[in-house]
């Protein structure tokens, strides 16, 4: 019975990932609260030149790209205290430099605004494609050709055999 309804009901393709740049390293840090894990990514990203996501910071980055105003800001000179004619020009001078990155980040804290505004929680999906635009933005210039999955794969590998044999 299981054969068949896997038959019946069988899912589709999985998608193609997104486009991820290729970084000679990427770290995830875990743990349960207070263990330290913001002083060890501190002290890792001060000892080898390295770049620290903080979900909570990104979040706060999101919001005031969209022109949040009312956060408050946790260093003396921070990029909320920017007006909404200032952020605009940031992201089209980051567009000019080759990183739209930063315009996604803000349309994502555009819609960030409006779930917290109406009271909804922050689903996991949208944590992802923050966390995704984000270390993009951190490499612009660096996404890494991704080959094509499933048929199309061998198909151009047999492709590619028959024309260099």
């Amino acid at each position: 019975v299981a054969a068949l309804l896997d038959r019946a009901y069988a899912l589709g393709p999985c998608p193609q990932p997104p486009p991820m740049p290729d970084a000679p390293l990427k770290l995830v840090l875990t743990g349960k609260p207070f263990a330290g894990k913001r002083t060890l990514a501190a002290r890792l990203a001060e000892s080898y030149n390295l770049q620290v996501i903080d979900v909570d910071e990104l979040v706060r980055e999101c919001l005031s790209l969209s022109k949040r105003p009312d956060l408050p800001t946790t260093r003396p000179v921070d990029v909320m205290s920017f007006t909404a004619e200032l952020m605009d020009e940031h992201c089209r001078k980051c567009e000019e430099e080759g990183n739209p990155y930063i315009r996604q980040l803000q349309g994502i804290g555009y819609d960030l605004q409006g779930r917290l505004d109406r009271g909804e929680a922050v689903d996991d999906e949208t944590y992802v494609e923050m966390l995704c635009t984000k270390i993009r933005s951190l490499f612009p210039g660096h996404l890494a050709a991704r080959p094509p999955l499933g048929r199309e794969a061998a198909a151009s590998a047999a492709g590619t055999a028959r024309d260099g044999a």
